[in-house]
């Protein structure tokens, strides 16, 4: 009910409400995805969970001892990891930038289909060990600074350049997104993928777009960018952001998206509402 008002309230702003996945691809797709999550005995245990500053923004009911939802297997249904490793198939020379990590289970997926991608994610946690320990550290580099009292991260921030996955570089910022020197970490970027995922209020995905503005974050030639967990304001900002963009990069409602789609944990959970702008 809640998602047949909000598509009403859309209608005027969009028009796609599906994608057209080829179907042999997206199945190909999902099976490399699923393969890839078995590679991973868990996402998160006892210690790692107990010795992150917030759990990793892991909902208790996530995460209850050994009945752990982010660890149990999900079915072949359509996930939004699965749908960003579709549109990278369409993109030249991904750029992808992830906005709220977490644990690392959409970050991982995603560094693993990917081939010669530069890989950034930014989450107020830092890099989940049990991820961390599948990546080459030979060659990294750490810039570390004091946090501001004014954020709620408790520890120092950081920027940890040059990990590498595969023929993937990956790149880390661990920051609040309200800390100009996280998204000064990342200025310049001509990222061409970006997900946002990280702090689910209309205030702070707004701030996002405006750091993304700000810092020539998006490829204005080539991107998609994602958010999930909309709905309610969240969706209201998504709009506002639209009409941004729509300004700006001279898009069509056409390339606008509303989707219900399945997230980290599959059918275990409710669907998510997914909102993509993209021109590709």
């Amino acid at each position: 009910m809640i998602y047949k008002r909000i598509k009403r309230r859309l209608d005027s702003l969009l028009y796609g409400k599906h994608f057209p996945f080829d179907a042999i691809k997206i199945k190909s797709i999902i099976s490399t995805n699923r393969s890839t999550l078995k590679k991973m005995d868990k996402w998160i245990d006892e210690k790692v969970y107990t010795q992150s500053h917030f759990g990793y923004g892991l909902p208790k009911e996530y995460f209850n001892g050994s009945n752990c939802l982010i660890n149990e297997e999900i079915v072949t249904d359509l996930t939004y990891t699965d749908a960003l490793c579709y549109f990278s198939t369409l993109i030249n020379n991904v750029k992808f930038l992830e906005i709220g990590v977490s644990v690392g289970k959409n970050f991982f997926q995603l560094a693993s289909f990917f081939d010669k991608a530069t890989i950034v994610g930014y989450d107020l946690e830092e890099l989940n060990p049990l991820v961390k320990m599948q990546l080459n550290t030979e060659k990294i580099k750490i810039k570390k600074w004091d946090t501001d009292a004014k954020f709620i991260k408790p520890s120092a921030s950081s920027f940890t350049e040059n990990y590498t996955f595969k023929t993937n570089i990956i790149n880390y910022v661990s920051a609040d997104i309200y800390d100009m020197n996280g998204w000064e970490c990342i200025k310049n970027s001509n990222f061409n993928m970006i997900l946002s995922d990280a702090c689910h209020s209309p205030e702070a995905i707004l701030h996002e777009y405006e750091m993304l503005e700000k810092y020539s974050i998006i490829n204005p030639n080539q991107f998609l960018i994602m958010w999930d967990d909309l709905g309610g304001e969240m969706t209201d900002s998504f709009v506002e952001i639209i009409k941004r963009m729509k300004k700006k990069y001279n898009i069509s409602k056409s390339n606008c998206l509303l989707l219900e789609l399945n997230g980290w944990v599959g059918k275990n959970e409710h669907k998510h509402l997914i909102g993509i702008i993209y021109k590709i």
